[in-house]
């Protein structure tokens, strides 16, 4: 007789997978659209249900916008009862990653600064804002600055974002490639941590720090000579906070200097006018004196188009302004002379900042001879 031997079933264990559900707002602009949320065209899916609740709550983090475009429901993947349509999480970051809240309207919670290891030191400050009832936080070094939803770096929050940092991301600047007038609300954030992590690595830690002139904090950039700035800015050269918290120009001066003493310019010359009139064309004259005595040749033109033109005339006066500013672009340097910074002269002072083209501050009273280079407070 035949021995048959029992056949065994073949178990088949399902493992269910979870996904997140999104569904747009009422009155928000994806209004009416909703399915599976979607991430570089793939569904979102999990195979534990505790992580799919994580992922969810990042999402909801990442609104900085006042008005959510969707809100979010953990469901099983291909319930029968759900339509197979997905809904891109890149469309809705489009609309809850713009800024709305009040910029100036926050309170520092948290500060740390260090090492996150490899030599990589970074600050960070978490900023409570309280228009939006949530804390962010902002990294920076020398490099820029990354703006989160979690504490991506020191982990206070205990949320062990470390390896969720594209997750939590709300904003990231490169000083090198980004400006300040383009971050819009984030500005003032930005701002307050990286004066926080110049000051920390400059002061107890006792190691420079590098960036850009337009990134500079207001307390270094008052402190250092407007010239030194104005050229570094214009040369696309980062300037070097040293240890202690100081900004040395160093090889600028001796650079600057020979070039002040050897090289044959053109210097358009910005001295008061309106006033005491006799009194500021005789300064003038002394200072367009001064340049010749360099060995420049310069260009004054209140010395010449108020003798043409009626300066009281706002119409003319503006067309000397004009012409004044076409030949500004024709010169090497703006010089600057005199205690009080009038209005054409600011004018001729941004002029001469767009156009890239140097200005130095000038230090010269009346009979005296060759000017030098010095610093004066714009009135």
């Amino acid at each position: 007789m035949k021995q048959i031997k029992p056949q065994r079933d073949e178990v088949k264990i399902y493992c269910p997978l979870y996904a997140i559900w999104a569904r747009a707002v009422d009155n928000s602009p994806l209004s009416g659209q909703c399915g599976y949320l979607t991430e570089n065209g793939k569904v979102l899916l999990y195979s534990e249900k505790e992580a799919a609740e994580q992922r969810r709550h990042d999402i909801l983090n990442l609104c900085v916008n006042k008005k959510p475009a969707a809100e979010y429901q953990i469901i099983g993947w291909l319930d029968y009862d759900t339509p197979l349509q997905c809904l891109p999480l890149e469309t809705i970051k489009g609309y809850d990653l713009i800024p709305d809240f009040e910029p100036s309207e926050y309170e520092i919670r948290y500060q740390c600064y260090g090492n996150t290891g490899g030599g990589c030191m970074v600050g960070t400050v978490a900023f409570y804002l309280p228009s939006l009832d949530k804390t962010v936080w902002v990294n920076c070094n020398e490099e820029g600055v990354t703006i989160t939803s979690a504490d991506h770096i020191w982990n206070e929050d205990h949320s062990g974002s470390w390896a969720r940092s594209e997750d939590v991301l709300l904003f990231n600047v490169d000083f090198r490639t980004n400006k300040p007038e383009n971050v819009g609300m984030w500005l003032p954030l930005i701002r307050e941590a990286l004066a926080y992590t110049i000051a920390r690595q400059t002061g107890e830690y006792g190691r420079s720090f590098r960036l850009p002139v337009e990134w500079l904090p207001d307390t270094y950039r008052e402190s250092t000579a407007k010239d030194y700035l104005i050229w570094a800015q214009g040369n696309c050269t980062a300037v070097t906070i040293s240890p202690g918290g100081q900004i040395d120009p160093g090889e600028y001066c001796q650079n600057d200097r020979r070039r002040f003493e050897s090289k044959k310019m053109l210097v358009y010359v910005a001295s008061p006018y309106a006033g005491d009139t006799k009194h500021n064309i005789e300064f003038a004259k002394q200072a367009c004196r001064s340049v010749m005595e360099n060995g420049h040749a310069f260009f004054a033109p209140h010395l010449l188009y108020p003798s043409i033109l009626d300066d009281t005339a706002p119409e003319q006066r503006e067309m000397g302004m004009e012409m004044g500013i076409l030949v500004l672009s024709k010169c090497d340097e703006l010089w600057v002379f005199g205690d009080t910074i009038s209005k054409g002269m600011q004018a001729e002072i941004d002029a001469a900042d767009r156009m890239g083209i140097p200005v130095q501050y000038m230090t010269l009273s009346m009979n005296q001879g060759s000017p030098t280079p010095g610093m004066q407070v714009p009135c």
